[in-house]
């Protein structure tokens, strides 16, 4: 710095020009020439400024602030007055100190409003004709708009694709697992030396294999939840992937269970898990090994559907024997 004082004479006119302060705070602490007397007066200068900014507009303080930060001499929190009160480039300032002043904004009390400020922001610059006074309040409410609107797509897009992605997983996966179950059967039927094994003769049995092959895929597996009750009655679910909101039922053909019983049975379920809170995917496995659901693709196309906010998948396998 030069032998003459960084600041003009008339320091009250200084404060006003925020902008400017916060250009000369920046250099002062950056610059590897700054002399301690220079520094110290500008310190002075900021706490002369908190004391004579108290009342002013928020634009002036706020950038103020920012200027005794910068130079590790903190103002004290200011009441922020209502948000449909304050000026767009106003709301766009204190959206701004939270991107560049991250734990000035904290001691500010403005941190905890950012969402609120956003909100406020992205209202007001939808139903008002925008023009700032100045290039820095111009640059200002265009960096904070941008941010604003980009934050919120992002967060969106990461929100939904998590969501579907874990959905869409899920239902792929076990959509292969009812698809080649049958297979997985029929090896289980040859062991060495004809040694004993497990024989799937009923719908208990397919369960308690589905449940072991889900294990190698799942961590969290809720077996046996109850659904909420549909025509006076309730049930229990096979499985609950609460992570994936996916339940997977179960059902195995028989003599008494052909194509129109499961259907009868599937429809029920349909109804019923509409309302279930952590169901969002339906898986319904049909295990036909002996073939007596005469039209497999039927029952699959007819029955399975998106309704609302529930999809329903239904995987019929083998189809004929």
């Amino acid at each position: 710095m030069s032998n003459r004082k960084p600041f003009p004479s008339d320091r009250a006119s200084f404060f006003y020009r925020p902008v400017e302060l916060l250009g000369v705070s920046l250099g002062a602490t950056n610059c590897h020439k700054a002399r301690a007397t220079d520094i110290n007066w500008l310190h002075d200068v900021l706490t002369q400024g908190e004391q004579k900014l108290a009342g002013s507009e928020l634009w002036a303080f706020f950038l103020s602030a920012c200027a005794s930060h910068v130079v590790s001499r903190p103002w004290q929190p200011r009441r922020i007055p209502q948000l449909d009160e304050m000026a767009v480039e106003e709301l766009a300032l204190l959206k701004w100190i939270c991107v560049a002043y991250e734990s000035l904004a904290e001691s500010l009390g403005v941190a905890k409003r950012e969402s609120e400020v956003e909100k406020a922001l992205l209202e007001r610059c939808a139903i008002m004709l925008l023009s700032a006074q100045d290039p820095s309040r111009a640059a200002v409410l265009h960096f904070s708009l941008r941010r604003t609107v980009l934050r919120i797509i992002e967060s969106t897009h990461e929100r939904n694709w998590q969501i579907g992605r874990d959905s869409k997983d899920a239902l792929d996966l076990i959509t292969v697992i009812c698809t080649r179950f049958h297979i997985f059967a029929r090896q289980l039927q040859s062991r060495h030396s004809n040694r004993s094994t497990v024989e799937v003769k009923n719908e208990y049995d397919v369960q308690n294999l589905m449940h072991a092959l889900l294990r190698l895929h799942f961590d969290d597996i809720r077996p046996e939840e109850w659904t909420p009750s549909y025509a006076g009655n309730a049930s229990r679910t096979d499985f609950l992937l609460k992570q994936e909101k996916t339940v997977i039922e179960t059902k195995m053909t028989r003599k008494n269970l052909d194509q129109k019983g499961v259907a009868n049975e599937l429809i029920i379920d349909k109804e019923r898990y509409k309302t279930h809170p952590d169901c969002k995917t339906l898986i319904c496995f049909v295990y036909d090994p002996e073939g007596r659901c005469q039209n497999p693709v039927a029952l699959e196309s007819d029955l399975s559907s998106v309704d609302g906010d529930l999809r329903v998948v239904v995987v019929v396998a083998p189809k004929g024997t």
